[in-house]
């Protein structure tokens, strides 16, 4: 049903699906009826008479010209081109294997979601900085596939949609972009040099777009390019929407009306509004081990002997293969048939077998288990081994290392007290205080298998903050050290306009001296959840500060946050 929308001819008889460089080059194009196709692809013949005649008008001119000769027989011929029936079940499967090739380079990698997918989706996130850079890696990329006799175009980008759009428009001429979002050393800067000269080509059809730009870029594209339905491609070319920035310029909360939800999604995912995640693929020949027994481990010291037997087993995999371990996924059998997953993670890449039995026997600490185990599967995802750093012999502090060790502390506590409990902070675009800072766990949900690894930008990050970016913000009033995860409604009447002069903070009463404010906090009237408080700073009488606010709508007073 897609293909005859996409393709009317299809609907009448068969037509051309997809077509080769040679089959473009002599006129056959996506969507042609297969007989006229065939009619485009035969062969021109040359007559040999007037071939030899040719060269032997040629062979009285100066020698000079005799470079012309063959040069006029390549252009009258065209490259043989052959039909081949579309299976969609093969041709996923040639993708899947594609796959394979690329895996050093992602440690999740999927196929697009369109019906008639072509192109692999790989979540590079943290990977860059193995290969000296998304560039080189990009360029490392394209090599492997040029080597394996493939022919592509890479874009990287934030979103799944923006590379997709990328990768599937054509650009009037080609448009390299080396700038990498990762700070390069000088020694990743001579590997993306060595991986320019090895691929032998100049004009590569890598596109890197830095998060600032990406809607800049995705604006000069065709609106083919923004994987919408057809109907609603059918209605936007009504409504005169040729490019993606038309269609960005149109109202958001008008397109329901106009658009399916379909279309609407997709618009959102063009605007890194909408989160899209990767269907990962299963690997073909997984890092992974085994054990049973007729006789089962009856305690937690049994269970961690078999586990230390498994990594270890793992662990010679992941080296003999030159790949790290990111998270290591196990399946416990309990003797009733009953199975328990298990899983831990690391933040940095690691081949020790050591690391890997410590963050796995801490997260065994937190199972509740109750019933003895017969078998236990164990599963690897494995990433490119982390990029290693010459150090220098006489240097008094080389053997600190603070991001390895910084890495193996977070490692500790994530499979100790659980992943949601080490995190950084993000800030966020939203003026309701509860909601502008976002805890990030630094250890993705392990039990996911789209696990993203922890990148080395991040380590270095933590361990040595950019002064640029530690710049404190001014602001005209003040905010709390602490924040209620939930405002504290203060007791009183309805539709007060002051708060009452004693207040209930933390089980003990305080008498309100000085009042400072207000600060008018409110949301735009779209929101799902609109806001309009009038926030005060409230003084007691032993000098404390409080963080309160009026809500506007109904008039009550909350305590939302401590100043100490």
């Amino acid at each position: 049903r897609y293909l005859r929308a996409v393709f009317p001819s299809a609907s009448t008889g068969p037509a051309v699906v997809a077509v080769s460089r040679d089959a473009w080059i002599a006129g056959v194009r996506p969507g042609m009826p297969l007989a006229e196709a065939r009619s485009m692809a035969q062969p021109l013949s040359v007559n040999s008479r007037a071939v030899h005649r040719q060269s032997t008008q040629n062979s009285t001119r100066p020698a000079a010209q005799n470079s012309a000769t063959p040069r006029a027989a390549n252009v009258a011929t065209t490259p043989i081109v052959s039909f081949h029936e579309w299976v969609p079940v093969s041709d996923r499967d040639t993708l899947a294997a594609v796959a394979e090739i690329t895996r050093r380079y992602a440690p999740v990698v999927g196929i697009d979601s369109m019906p008639m997918p072509d192109s692999l989706l790989l979540d590079i996130t943290g990977c860059g900085p193995l290969f000296g850079g998304e560039a080189a890696l990009a360029e490392f990329l394209l090599r492997d596939l040029k080597l394996a006799g493939w022919t592509a175009r890479i874009a990287i980008a934030d979103t799944i949609a923006a590379v997709w759009a990328l990768t599937h428009t054509e650009h009037a001429r080609p448009e390299v972009r080396r700038n990498s979002r990762m700070p390069a050393s000088s020694a990743s800067r001579r590997s993306a040099s060595r991986a320019t000269d090895s691929a032998g080509i100049y004009d590569l059809p890598i596109q890197i777009i830095p998060p600032e730009m990406q809607q800049q870029e995705l604006s000069s594209l065709p609106i083919a390019a923004s994987r919408l339905p057809l109907k609603d491609l059918q209605i936007l070319a009504h409504l005169g929407i040729r490019s993606i920035g038309q269609l960005f310029s149109l109202p958001r909360e008008d397109l329901p009306s106009r658009l399916s939800a379909v279309a609407v999604e997709r618009v959102h995912q063009l605007l890194s509004l909408t989160d899209e995640s990767i269907d990962p693929l299963p690997e073909s020949n997984p890092v992974a081990a085994a054990w049973s027994s007729e006789y089962p481990a009856n305690s937690f010291d049994d269970i961690r002997q078999v586990l230390q037997h498994l990594v270890e087993n793992v662990a010679e995999q992941i080296e003999r293969r030159r790949v790290a371990c990111s998270v290591l996924i196990c399946d416990l059998t309990c003797a009733s048939g009953k199975k328990m997953p298990l899983s831990a993670g690391v933040v940095k890449p690691t081949q020790s077998a050591e690391l890997m039995f410590e963050v796995l026997s801490l997260r065994l600490e937190t199972l509740p288990l109750t019933e003895s185990v017969s078998a236990i599967s164990m599963a690897v995802q494995t990433v490119p081994i982390p990029v290693s750093r010459q150090r220098d012999l006489f240097s008094s502090t080389e053997h600190i290392r603070p991001q390895e060790e910084l890495a193996t502390l977070i490692a500790r506590l994530s499979n100790r007290m659980g992943p949601q409990s080490v995190s950084t902070i993000r800030i966020q675009a939203d003026p309701r205080p509860e909601h502008g800072i976002v805890p990030d766990p630094v250890i993705a949900n392990a039990d996911s298998a789209a696990h993203a690894p922890q990148s080395e930008h991040l380590l270095q990050r933590l361990t040595e903050p950019d002064p640029e970016a530690c710049r404190t913000i001014e602001r005209t009033l003040p905010r709390p050290l602490r924040l209620l995860a939930t405002p504290q409604q203060i007791a009183g009447r309805e539709r007060e306009e002051r708060p009452p002069e004693r207040i209930s903070v933390m089980g003990q009463q305080r008498q309100i001296v000085e009042l400072h404010g207000p600060e008018r906090i409110q949301t735009a009237w779209w929101t799902d959840q609109p806001c309009h408080r009038d926030y005060f700073r409230a003084i007691t009488e032993t000098g404390g500060q409080l963080w309160i606010y009026r809500d506007l709508p109904t008039g009550f007073w909350f305590l939302h946050g401590l100043f100490d």
